[in-house]
């Protein structure tokens, strides 16, 4: 029996950046040395300032004001020049090495940034949009560490702004963290209760903990609090929109409204077809489903983005997944390894190798993983799952076990949030294995009625197994 599992990497990496960059570039706009200018257009600006300058070629702080402008129009070079001016004028104004450290990030300088940001706070040691400026640049160079270290500090100086406790979350989900993320997302849903982005990431954190019914809950709450049907309602044109709130379906597992929103996209990335192949693996059109998958893996999905960063996890457990769905095991197991070596120990991870080192029939790895995902995290349903089925079916006796099997197969529907067709067709073959044919044969009964098509034939298989008191043992290859 073959099981599906679903990776929320893409999505969550996404809404990271997203937020990071929109938190990052509000915090540049938000300057004291503005001057109260907000009603004039960057080009008006430009020309008000220069005029200030004219009269006064010392005046430092429309140098900074122009420099704001210029970095409006996109004019970063004149933006850096005004800020050196500054400096030459004023070499303790913190403000310039600030406004010329954002402008050499938002123009991915980020060394450069990290040492005008740290000058800054030489200069003010508590400039909290400083912190998160050189917090956001550390992150961009794979400084996890020390973006964190930043944002401890931050967390210090505003303990009661949950977007400082919501994005320091981001760096403890990267630093697989995960229940000292939640923690944070936790805090920050205390401080603001309506905000759906902070259940979407703590959905994400339970996740990789294994707390599924957690993460499901959080999920339907970012749902119902989502900004994006108004955002629709008023622009049906807005492709962003239908992207964002398509991630928040597929995340709730509503995933024929994920289909309606992605299909809206007129030429979706090579990563967003796959979640387009994962609706229609969801909605028992399979043979599509692996088309799509086959099409991804020939476009090398997901090779440019580890060519990019070779040290994100989350990148190869997206492939791996796929890989599974198509049958490569081996392949699957080679990235879902490298992904444990490079630092991932989720329950998700070790599930999903036992299962492709059960369907080669390496019987002992696949017992030490599911045993492994289930100590790990005790509310991961799927290591469950998958022990259970392998001590209930599998072909060499050395792994069977009925009574084990049972308690793991009810233990299992016990975490599951909704469970499935192929959850109630392992607590059947378990009870078959004690047996139970009597209940057996109910369960299996059960399991055949919520079967997608392709999966009803062999649910008919072991239903007569059953039904002539015999126990079902999984000889497929």
């Amino acid at each position: 029996m073959k099981f599906l599992f679903i990776i929320f990497g893409a999505g969550y990496t996404f809404w990271f950046l997203f937020l990071l960059i929109g938190e990052f570039v509000s915090s540049f706009k938000k300057r004291p040395s503005q001057r109260n200018d907000s009603e004039m257009t960057p080009e008006d600006s430009v020309t008000y300032f220069s005029k200030q300058i004219q009269k006064n070629p010392r005046d430092t702080a429309a140098y900074l004001a122009r420099s704001t402008a210029f970095y409006h129009l996109e004019q970063f070079d004149l933006a850096i020049a005004d800020c050196d001016t500054v400096t030459q004028l004023e070499p303790q104004n913190h403000f310039a090495y600030f406004n010329r450290g954002a402008v050499y990030a938002l123009h991915k300088e980020f060394e450069k940034a990290i040492v005008e940001l740290t000058h800054c706070l030489e200069l003010k040691p508590d400039l909290a949009d400083a912190l998160f400026n050189r917090a956001y640049s550390y992150s961009s160079i794979g400084n996890i560490d020390s973006a964190l270290s930043d944002f401890n500090r931050l967390v210090e100086l505003g303990p009661h702004n949950p977007q400082h406790y919501h994005t320091r979350g981001h760096f403890l989900l990267q630093l697989q963290k995960y229940p000292e993320a939640a923690q944070d997302y936790t805090l920050a849903i205390q401080y603001a209760p309506q905000e759906w982005e902070y259940y979407f990431n703590r959905g994400c954190a339970y996740s990789k903990q294994g707390k599924l019914k957690a993460a499901r809950s959080d999920f339907e709450r970012a749902l119902e609090l989502n900004p994006f049907d108004e955002t629709i309602r008023l622009n049906p044109e807005d492709m962003e929109s239908y992207q964002q709130r398509g991630n928040l379906y597929f995340c709730a597992e509503q995933y024929q409204n994920a289909l309606d929103d992605f299909i809206q996209i007129p030429e979706p990335s090579t990563e967003l077809q796959v979640l387009i192949g994962y609706c229609y693996l969801r909605s028992d059109d399979v043979e599509k489903a692996k088309s799509i998958f086959r099409e991804a893996l020939e476009q090398n999905v997901y090779g440019e983005a580890i060519n990019l960063n070779s040290a994100d996890s989350t990148l190869f457990l997206d492939r791996a997944y796929l890989l599974l769905n198509l049958d490569e095991f081996e392949r699957a197991i080679e990235d879902l390894t490298h992904a444990m070596n490079l630092g991932e120990q989720s329950a998700e991870l070790l599930a999903a190798r036992g299962t492709a080192y059960y369907e080669l029939h390496h019987f002992q790895k696949a017992k030490l993983d599911f045993e492994a995902a289930i100590q790990q995290a005790p509310e991961f349903h799927p290591g469950y799952n998958g022990l259970a089925w392998m001590m209930a079916t599998c072909p060499d006796p050395e792994f069977r076990d009925a009574r084990q099997s049972l308690g793991l197969a009810r233990k299992n529907l016990e975490l599951h949030p909704e469970p499935e067709w192929s959850d109630l067709g392992t607590l059947a073959a378990a009870l078959a294995a004690t047996g139970d044919f009597e209940e057996a044969i109910r369960m299996g009964k059960e399991s055949l009625s919520l079967a997608p098509k392709h999966e009803q034939a062999e649910c008919e298989t072991r239903l007569e197994c059953y039904e002539r008191h015999e126990v079902y043992i999984d000889t497929t290859e």
